[in-house]
């Protein structure tokens, strides 16, 4: 598999080796690919960029194939990894906003 320029890894030897087999070698290749890449974008999500990738989620159907072509379609040198989480982030703080508005507004309802 080749790693950054065309340049052959070796994961077996990384994760044997280096690594003293506490990861296989699929997850060494797959966090480097995902993760630890020198090209993949780890700053701090825009609002703008969030909304895109909500956009480009929800446009069809969610599958766990979508996400690498999602990552590609938001051209913002996020992984696949990194959009899928932090979409369910997202979506998570949505939930959490609407069901605490909804417990304001059901308190305000019932004083007397």
């Amino acid at each position: 598999p080749a790693g950054t320029d065309g340049v052959s890894i070796d994961w077996e030897k990384i994760s044997s080796y280096h690594l003293e087999n506490k990861w296989s070698s699929e997850v060494c290749r797959n966090a480097w690919q995902q993760l630890c890449h020198p090209q993949i974008n780890q700053s701090k999500w825009t609002v703008k960029e969030e909304q895109r990738l909500i956009g480009i989620v929800e446009r069809e159907p969610l599958s766990a194939d979508r996400w690498a072509s999602i990552a590609e379609e938001l051209g913002t040198d996020r992984s696949a990894y990194l959009c899928a989480k932090r979409y369910m982030q997202v979506k998570r703080m949505l939930h959490l906003l609407l069901d605490f508005s909804s417990v304001r507004v059901a308190s305000r309802t019932h004083t007397h």
